[in-house]
């Protein structure tokens, strides 16, 4: 449980990262002079490369969020208790 839950924060961690870079990436190719503001607020990326990453940071996120729901489920599942279907007759 210890992984699963550490895959939880990064798997939110992750998908923040992946909002704000595509937020920041529509934010920069809004303003006035795209390439000035590119540099200053997102580095060497233009625009269209910082939606691109923040879009797959996005999916990553996802599909770690999955297998997290995946790995709770299974768990969920040892850890019940097994009940026999016999019938009083």
């Amino acid at each position: 449980m210890f992984y699963t839950k550490i895959a939880k924060i990064i798997s939110a961690i992750i998908l923040f990262i992946g909002i704000t870079r595509v937020a920041m990436g529509f934010f920069v190719a809004g303003t006035d002079n795209p390439q000035l503001a590119a540099i200053r607020y997102l580095g060497n990326y233009t625009s269209g490369e910082a939606i691109d990453k923040g879009f797959l940071y996005i999916f990553i996120a996802i599909a770690l969020g999955v297998l997290v729901e995946i790995s709770v489920n299974i768990q969920k599942n040892l850890e019940q208790p097994k009940i026999d279907e016999k019938t009083d007759t």
